[in-house]
């Protein structure tokens, strides 16, 4: 009869870490998978419109207005290669030594942390380079 109890305890067992351990890993995917970051900094005067379709490729958009040309831009800006090294092995070493647990506070922190959108409103002056910058969404 021990035998059966230890047996039938150890599968009940294994089956509960089993489901602990599938559904842990979501805030240490999410962080992972984040985009990287890009060089905002670059939307100011004087870049070069080159520049800016090199780190941000083509612009959304293109407007004319009052005899003037302005691009817009939009893309979603991400963490930093250290960032996001450092939350995943944060929620990773929580996710173990909680068998899962801190995954309730840690998915939604993760998804209230996610990158956002971003667009800026960019003009050039005759040599290509920006003369005005609005950020439209950040």
């Amino acid at each position: 009869m021990m035998k059966q109890f230890d047996f039938l305890q150890s599968r009940v067992l294994l089956f509960a870490l089993a489901i602990i351990l599938s559904t842990s890993g979501c805030a240490v995917h999410m962080a992972a998978t984040q985009p990287s970051a890009k060089p905002t900094g670059l939307f100011r005067i004087g870049t070069p419109k080159e520049k800016l379709i090199a780190n941000f490729g083509a612009p959304t958009s293109t407007i004319e207005r009052n005899g003037r040309t302005y691009d817009i831009y939009t893309f979603t800006n991400g963490s930093n290669g250290g960032t996001k090294v450092f939350k995943c092995l944060l929620y990773g070493v929580c996710d173990l030594a909680t068998l899962g647990i801190t995954e309730v506070i840690f998915t939604p922190t993760e998804c209230a942390l996610r990158s956002r959108d971003k667009a800026y409103q960019v003009s050039y002056d005759a040599d290509g380079r920006v003369d005005s910058v609005v950020c439209l969404k950040w």
